[in-house]
């Protein structure tokens, strides 16, 4: 199936789809359960984006958003390994205050809370997501990161 350049990125087929969960709860092994990605970006096999998203509650700061346990482990282990090859990666933690489940939320909206790159924690105080990410590839563009 061709795409056109526009259509990039957007959900084009079956988005009810997009909506369905998935009980992972059979895949259990010992206290380890599988955890899902919201959204990866692999660029000429070097530079590995992960991003995780967070619906912040009313009063929440965005600084303050944690990931649970085993999330954060399973993460940061993958980051550290691909950067281990000789590679580029990082997690971006981003976050959102649209409270309505069914309503859309444009990814460039999100604000990022804090990324995790090279074995440490960033924070980046709410800073849009498309402006840390054109950084993070400026930077790496820069010094090869």
């Amino acid at each position: 199936m061709i795409y056109k350049d526009e259509d990039r990125g957007k959900i084009r087929t079956c988005l009810w789809r997009k909506k369905q969960l998935f009980d992972v709860s059979g895949l259990r092994y010992g206290k380890i359960t599988g955890t899902d990605m919201d959204l990866f970006i692999e660029m000429d096999n070097k530079v590995f984006l992960f991003y995780e998203f967070k619906y912040l509650q009313p009063g929440h700061k965005g600084e303050d958003c944690e990931l649970p346990y085993g999330q954060r482990v399973a993460y940061t282990r993958l980051v550290d390994a691909v950067c281990e090859t000789g590679r580029t990666a990082v997690l971006f933690i981003c976050t959102h205050r649209v409270d309505d489940a069914e309503q859309e939320v444009t990814v460039d909206d999100l604000h990022v809370s804090k990324y995790y790159h090279k074995g440490k924690w960033y924070n980046c105080h709410g800073r849009p997501v498309k402006e840390i990410t054109d950084l993070f590839l400026q930077h790496v563009a820069k010094v090869g990161a």
